[in-house]
């Protein structure tokens, strides 16, 4: 049972599969426990690198504790150095700059803990017991719907199975069709996009607009790796030459490349708001919007 009069430490820890934290408070004989947290990550979260993972750790264990530690100063214990200044000043990391501000309303002091000493957490972080489950900030757009994939940064990821040779050749192919891109959008890029409105997915309820949700590049590839069709291709991609893969998402050879969207409620989505949001060129018609939707997605 928490003691009110004493305060509260948090040593929190992130491994490859999952996060672990426990919640302490320093009594005249040293630190008890009062709460244990678990969690597993999701295949999108063991794909975030080292210090978002850290990052994500202390964000859910002190949302997990708010009401231990709303309105009390408290300490976060870690043995990641880079997030020592995580609360005092702006960081690099756009995902864990958002949830330093996300984090404004507590009040607590980041202090370095040795591996060797963060037994407990390290643990928990090792053998997590909760089921992975999407974290809400993965789906907070950064930017319009339209701005998400045209800035993607692309970092390739070649298959095994690919020579040198062959990747350079690749890149030097994608290099070529985004110089060129302008020319590809004069000459019309030819896709059948119908399928992109699944029928079964469009609510007819007037205020299904209103609960519409952008999704972001994380939100995609979560997406993706759910999908058969795309696991299936993403498993076999050496055999699909028009297919592949950059920063774990799968994409479509096009000029310039597209990210392809999985079946279900995203594709309706999508086609709902390229027509209805002015950003993105609302009611310009069917063939304009289809047009705009070549361009990014498949």
């Amino acid at each position: 049972i928490p003691d009110q009069n004493l305060s509260f430490k948090i040593q929190t820890d992130a491994s490859k599969i999952g996060i672990g934290a426990v919640l302490m408070q320093t009594h005249p004989h040293g630190d008890l426990p009062v709460a244990y947290l678990s969690k597993k990550f999701t295949q999108t979260q063991m794909n975030w690198p080292a210090t978002e993972q850290e990052c994500y750790a202390i964000i859910y264990a002190i949302e997990k504790w708010h009401k231990y530690l709303d309105g009390r100063s408290f300490i976060i214990e870690t043995d990641h150095k880079p997030l020592l200044p995580f609360n005092l000043k702006q960081q690099l990391n756009s995902k864990c700059e958002r949830w330093r501000l996300k984090l404004q309303q507590y009040q607590f002091t980041v202090r370095y803990i040795k591996g060797k000493h963060n037994t407990v957490a390290d643990y928990l972080s090792r053998s997590p017991v909760d089921n992975g489950m999407n974290d809400e900030d993965d789906y907070t757009p950064t930017k319009s719907i339209a701005t998400q994939t045209d800035n993607y940064m692309r970092t390739q990821i070649i298959a095994p199975v690919i020579t040198r040779r062959q990747a350079k050749q690749q890149l030097n192919e994608r290099t070529a069709c985004r110089l060129t891109d302008q020319a590809c959008y004069e000459q019309g890029h030819k896709r059948n996009v119908d399928g992109l409105v699944d029928k079964s997915c469009v609510s007819t309820q007037p205020n299904d607009s209103h609960a519409m949700l952008p999704f972001t590049i994380e939100q995609l590839k979560e997406l993706q790796h759910q999908d058969e069709e795309i696991n299936n291709i993403i498993g076999n991609i050496q055999n699909y030459k028009e297919y592949f893969i950059e920063d774990y998402m799968l994409m479509k050879e096009a000029c310039p490349p597209v990210p392809v969207i999985p079946k279900g409620r995203i594709r309706s989505n999508i086609i709902k708001m390229y027509h209805d949001t002015p950003a993105n060129g609302a009611h310009f018609g069917r063939n304009k919007t289809i047009q705009k939707i070549q361009q990014r997605y498949f």
